[in-house]
């Protein structure tokens, strides 16, 4: 009786050695007895099912697995499967259905002896199979004593390859081979980390490389040609040895010819080589990358990187047939089979001699979880720091990298008092802004926005405004935004029709832009419903909507678009109620408008109160508000209008007050406003009176002189803000890393609050 071996390469390459001189057995892997036992496509079926059945090259590589597995004298439940049969006997009939029959003949005749193989639901369909037709087999399989496993968490991917590195530099100083040193589990994430430490550490890595054939100029030059040249001609025209070679493996694997479907041709290269990467370097004496961990030896080391969620690769549900038709088709479930990938992995986790586990607890900026097999296996789970001392540039590049968060986000680590960093001339450099010569344009536009910009770093202002380097890309925030601002405002016109609006407003907007502002609607349809049971019986009965005011100051002029005023008109007394509508997530508040912050409520009441269109009025200011239009009030169950209150500071004149809400002793419009028992209104009702109003318009003013004095003296320091330890003008500043601030750049100041707290008009 012959025996076969069923093992992967590490079992063969141990029975062999073990077996000395001529036996009477031979070896098949997992998939050869698949093949040999029900069958495979042959490469021409590819092009018949292309051909015939009109079928995608990825829907025929989603099928093809599953045809070996159809009985073509069964009737099933599944149309997919009844389908897939149909499929099979069509390819049997033209002979593109292999089987080897002399194999299944003998069968009676063989002995087959599993050696460590992988318990997947083909495994257990064959063993079946097996059953069923009486073969002689058996399953060997060594009892493994779980070994202690710990895992080393770490910050962040390059503190774990940090460590990775250290380790295998110990390894290479102590002898070991780099060829018996193995990274497995490493994907894209961590490429330019290890090229950099290869480089660092001057040992050779064998990374593949993350570019496709498919985008070399030569791959393109040769698919344009494939309706204009022979196929062999336009192998022949390929210069890269490495392209031209598997461009020549592929026609021989399906059999092209040039009197084909063009068509088949194209797709079959493009789908082929987009899987094929650029030829990576190999070494001598390099650390491999792998995937298969099953064939080291003792005198290997292996590293086993990011043991995540992801580790092992489970089955998920996703895929063409569904458990019922899995099931009918005789397979395990994908539970089962999870199991059973779980415990081969821990089989092989115990196989290797030499092992280190490592994970960040960081990667892409997410929480990264650790794998199941933690708490499976109770592995004990170490978080280390990165240690100082293994490699100096290594050590400076991190000391670096505290620096940045130090000089971007104000944080500073014990280890820049520990360790002497001057050496490392950290922004030691002469940045200084030079002023120049400028030619002042009689009409320099400015905003509340670019004033924002100018006050949070006067440099970031010339870049974006004087230079003009900044690019404003439409984003779906953006036509979000634009949105919700066009239905507020058309929501006033007599005509108005907001069923018809909604519909309107989205044409053009992507799917998922859609998808986004189909749930505004919601927030939408509540506001205007708020809003009009407030508005319909206000004495501040007219307005105005997307107001555009302009007011020259020298060569500026200021510009504003006030999303809504509702005003009155009192003989020659107007008063106004400015309305501003957020998507965001703004905070209302009137602190620090002295260095230049918070000033869109401030510059609107500036504009209005030197606005030409109202010279002929006493104005009035009611109040300055913010109404926010955020998708967070779909999950308020409880007090449901409670995020369309307005949000900003009213009059403190109770007249006044009177005329946007009469009820203002405890207000459902304006968020915070109410009156205390002894009459006084409380902390929480932000206010302002004539001082008030007086002193925001002078702080206006004198801002605008500011930005004035910086045309004029052609003077635009780099001068990021740093209020109470917060550095929010570099944090999210598209020029943080090219203005190489220094330290003494940062403008350290105190908060100003709008008003003092303790009195009838203080505010929280």
């Amino acid at each position: 009786m012959q025996t076969f071996y069923i093992a992967n390469t590490k079992s063969k390459t141990k029975i062999l050695l073990e077996n000395q001189g001529l036996h009477d057995f031979r070896f098949l892997s997992l998939n050869e007895l698949k093949n040999k036992l029900l069958g495979k496509l042959n490469n021409e079926a590819i092009y018949y099912l292309y051909n015939n059945y009109n079928y995608s090259l990825p829907f025929i590589n989603k099928i093809k697995k599953y045809l070996p597995y159809i009985d073509i004298n069964k009737n099933y439940k599944s149309t997919k499967l009844e389908e897939l049969k149909e499929i099979k006997k069509a390819l049997l009939k033209e002979n593109l259905y292999e089987r080897d029959n002399l194999f299944i003949n003998n069968l009676a005749n063989y002995n087959l002896i599993f050696i460590d193989i992988l318990k997947t639901r083909e495994f257990v369909y064959l063993i079946n199979y097996l059953k069923e037709n009486n073969v002689n087999y058996q399953i060997n399989k060594k009892d493994n004593i779980n070994k202690k496993f710990k895992v080393l968490n770490f910050n962040d991917a390059e503190e774990e390859i940090y460590y990775i590195f250290k380790e295998i530099n110990n390894l290479l100083n102590k002898g070991v081979n780099p060829n018996n040193i193995y990274l497995n589990n490493v994907n894209d994430n961590y490429y330019p980390i290890l090229k950099k430490m290869s480089y660092l550490y001057q040992v050779d890595i064998e990374l593949d490389s993350l570019a496709s054939l498919v985008d070399k100029e030569e791959f393109k030059l040769f698919y344009d040609n494939l309706d204009k040249l022979s196929l062999e001609d336009n192998i022949n025209n390929i210069n890269d040895q490495y392209l031209k070679k598997e461009l020549i493996t592929i026609a021989n694997t399906y059999l092209l010819k040039d009197n084909e479907n063009i068509n088949f041709i194209k797709d079959i290269y493009l789908y082929s080589i987009r899987n094929v990467n650029y030829k990576t370097n190999k070494y001598e004496n390099s650390i491999k990358i792998i995937n298969n961990i099953n064939n080291l030896n003792e005198k290997d080391y292996l590293f086993i990187l990011n043991f995540n969620l992801d580790y092992p690769n489970l089955k998920n549900n996703l895929d063409y047939l569904n458990e019922d038709e899995l099931k009918e088709l005789g397979f395990i479930n994908k539970l089962e089979e999870n199991e059973f990938i779980i415990n081969e992995t821990i089989n092989e986790l115990n196989n290797v001699d030499n092992l280190i586990i490592t994970k960040p607890l960081i990667l892409n900026n997410e929480a990264n979880f650790d794998s199941i097999l933690v708490e499976k296996l109770k592995m004990e789970v170490l978080n280390k720091e990165y240690e100082f001392g293994a490699n100096p540039i290594i050590d400076n590049l991190k000391l670096g990298m505290m620096l940045d968060d130090y000089s971007n986000y104000n944080i500073k680590t014990d280890e820049l008092e520990r360790f002497d960093i001057e050496h490392l001339k950290y922004l030691s450099y002469d940045n200084k802004f030079k002023p120049f010569k400028l030619n002042i344009p009689d009409n320099i536009n400015l905003s509340y926005s670019s004033m924002k910009v100018y006050f949070s770093c006067a440099f970031h202002y010339y870049l974006d405004y004087v230079l003009k380097l900044s690019i404003n890309e439409d984003t779906i925030s953006t036509e979000l935004g634009q949105h919700c601002h066009k239905i507020l405002q058309d929501s006033y016109d007599p005509n108005f029709n907001l069923e018809e609006e909604l519909i309107k407003n989205k044409e053009g907007f992507s799917a998922k832009t859609k998808f986004y502002a189909s749930r505004f609607d919601l927030i939408i349809k509540r506001i205007l419903e708020f809003n009009n049971s407030y508005e319909t019986s206000m004495e501040l009965n007219k307005v105005k909507r997307e107001e555009k005011i302009e007011v020259k100051h020298n060569f500026l002029n200021l510009k504003g678009f006030i999303d809504k005023i509702r005003f009155k008109v009192i003989d020659n007394n107007i008063y106004l109620a400015i309305y501003d509508y957020k998507t965001g997530s703004d905070v209302v508040s009137l602190d620090n408008i002295e260095y230049g912050y918070n000033m869109q409520l401030p510059t609107y009441l500036y504009l209005l109160n030197n606005s030409p269109k109202l010279s002929n009025y006493i104005i009035n200011f009611v109040g300055l508000y913010l109404q926010k239009v955020t998708l967070e009030s779909l999950d308020l169950q409880d007090n449901i209008d409670k995020p369309f209150k307005l949000q900003g500071f009213t009059n403190s004149d109770r007249k006044i007050m009177e005329l946007i809400d009469k009820n203002y002793t405890n207000s459902t419009y304006i968020s915070g406003l109410k009156v205390t028992k002894d009459g006084n209104f409380s902390k929480s009702s932000k206010i302002f009176n004539l001082d008030d109003v007086k002193h925001i318009i002078e702080v206006v003013e004198n801002n605008l002189k500011t930005i004035e004095n910086s045309y004029l003296n052609c003077d635009f320091a780099i001068n990021p803000k740093v209020i109470d330890n917060v550095n929010s003008s570099c944090q999210y500043c598209p020029y943080s890393n090219i203005c190489y601030k220094t330290f003494n750049d940062l403008k350290y100041l105190i908060k100003i609050p709008f008003k003092k707290e303790g009195t009838e008009d203080a505010v929280d």
